[in-house]
């Protein structure tokens, strides 16, 4: 989180005339009586504004007295002046702070500011190597989650040109360019479930693999859960995937960040549905511009040979069905993939998200 105060200070100083003996001061600007000269200054520009200075009354006095009015010091029993010269803060006439790029020096102590990919200060250290402050927010866990969210974004972002690459080519030569088109808008979704994620400040988003022994959807099984809380006592959702996967659970991550659908307990809320499939389906096939699967009514159309020899050596006699447009993925197909389990000691067959509405 941005150091308000501190860009505050680096940005906004303010400049003593008379510390300066005038010096500097634009022509027609000189201190009046008991005014004093002001700069807003920043990169580029030093601006000239005439002022008050800011005197802050710290003890008993005319509370009625606003700062930035003039103001009766004989009405106040203690006051305390800050004044911003430069890169200097003082504080009644003695110097508190020196500001410098990435930190600032307090009582001969260097203290720097070390920050994460987006600029937030992460750590605030000293030169002695003592930590003054930490701020542990962490939107995908840890570094190396955070790493890997960058690299789907990459991923993603390479994709996506390939795509507009092949659009221009296809488009020029007259050719249809609908599902390439509709790949491009899900793929810019998928960046946008990562940046979700990322906003999300009261839940931590992880990346696992499907075959980690947390994985209570079974180890090698993709699934997006709730794993616990972090040291900071917010929730923390991990998504198990492998590499064919990744796109989809993130999917899942994003609805979650966006409060689509959520969590009670271990089991998902009633906004998780078999939308939230065909949407996270849709996304991994943006991505990978395939989607192979085997039609769990198959064995109900087939032959009683085909049941018996499925009954004997599993799923491997099932066929694979092929689907290469997006719009094909819908609630009809979503319904229909099969899945191979098993009923007292017997093979089955049945549609994997039989229970989703």
């Amino acid at each position: 989180m941005m150091n308000t105060k501190w860009q505050n200070e680096k940005y906004l100083t303010c400049h003593n005339a008379r510390r300066y003996g005038g010096e500097g001061v634009p022509s027609g600007m000189r201190p009046a009586g008991n005014k004093e000269v002001a700069f807003l200054r920043n990169a580029r520009n030093r601006v000239g504004y005439n002022c008050y200075r800011a005197i802050f009354p710290t003890g008993i006095g005319n509370k009625s007295q606003r700062v930035g009015s003039a103001i009766n010091t004989g009405s106040l029993t203690q006051s305390k002046t800050t004044e911003y010269i430069g890169n200097m803060i003082y504080e009644n006439g003695a110097l508190k702070r020196i500001l410098i790029d990435g930190g600032y020096i307090d009582g001969g102590i260097y203290i720097y500011y070390i920050t994460d990919h987006q600029g937030n200060n992460r750590t605030v250290v000293s030169s002695a190597n003592m930590i003054v402050q930490s701020n542990h927010y962490y939107p995908f866990g840890n570094d190396a989650n955070e790493k890997r969210a960058r690299q789907l974004e990459k991923q993603l972002d390479k994709q996506i040109t390939k795509l507009e690459k092949e659009v221009a080519k296809i488009t020029k030569n007259g050719g249809d360019v609908g599902d390439r088109n509709d790949r491009i808008a899900e793929l810019k979704g998928s960046q946008s479930d990562i940046s979700d994620m990322r906003s999300n400040e009261s839940t931590e988003f992880r990346y696992a693999k499907a075959s980690d022994k947390n994985n209570e959807a079974g180890r090698g099984n993709s699934a997006t859960s709730p794993t616990g809380t972090n040291d900071a006592g917010d929730n923390v959702v991990t998504m198990f995937s492998d590499k064919g996967t990744q796109i989809h659970e993130t999917r899942h991550g994003g609805q979650v960040a966006r409060g689509e659908y959520g969590f009670q307990g271990k089991e998902p809320t009633a906004g998780y549905g078999l939308d939230s499939e065909v949407s996270a389906y849709r996304a991994q096939y943006a991505y990978d511009g395939k989607f192979n699967y085997k039609q769990a009514d198959f064995l109900r159309n087939a032959p009683d040979a085909v049941a018996n020899i499925f009954l004997s050596i599993g799923s491997s006699i099932i066929p694979i069905v092929g689907v290469n447009n997006i719009n094909l993925i819908n609630r009809s197909l979503i319904q229909n993939i099969g899945v191979e389990g098993s009923f007292n000691g017997s093979r089955t067959w049945l549609p994997l998200y039989q229970r989703l509405k």
